[in-house]
């Protein structure tokens, strides 16, 4: 209870935001594994399960999401 004046709606979005990469960079490197090991058409190449966000956006990641 010592910290609970430290809450606030920065510390939220930012633990949010570190939430979102991990997630993100995680699910992105289980994609590239099995890209590299099952056949696809490239229709279903996806190395990201669901549609990036628009809150958050990371510059430094390259999907194959169009």
């Amino acid at each position: 209870m010592q910290e609970f004046p430290r809450g606030n709606l920065e510390n939220a979005l930012n633990a949010l935001a570190a939430l979102y990469y991990v997630d993100l960079i995680m699910a992105k490197r289980i994609g590239d594994y099995w890209y590299e090991r099952l056949p696809h058409d490239g229709k279903n190449a996806y190395d990201v399960p669901n549609d990036l966000s628009r809150l958050f956006s990371i510059n430094s990641l390259n999907t194959r999401i169009t």
